[in-house]
């Protein structure tokens, strides 16, 4: 999980197994009202990328930028 409708940087796993969230390492870019998708997995290699576009900052000023997490290496 990515942000929302509160500025944030936090970025958060579910872990249905066991069943709860764990914390990852945050956005370089604290951001609401953004958009997230997964923009590549990769067969056979458990690789998922997370893009981040767009949103704002926390005075409220818009975000031209995206950013792309890589869930395998949390970065």
């Amino acid at each position: 999980m990515v942000g929302g409708w509160q500025y944030s940087a936090r970025v958060s796993e579910f872990l249905p197994r066991e069943p709860l969230w764990r914390e990852r390492d945050p956005l370089a870019v604290g951001r609401y009202y953004h958009a997230a998708a997964v923009v590549q997995e990769a067969e056979g290699v458990g690789r998922a990328l997370l893009g981040v576009f767009g949103g704002l900052v926390k005075e409220g000023s818009y975000l031209s930028s995206c950013e792309v997490y890589d869930v395998r290496q949390d970065r």
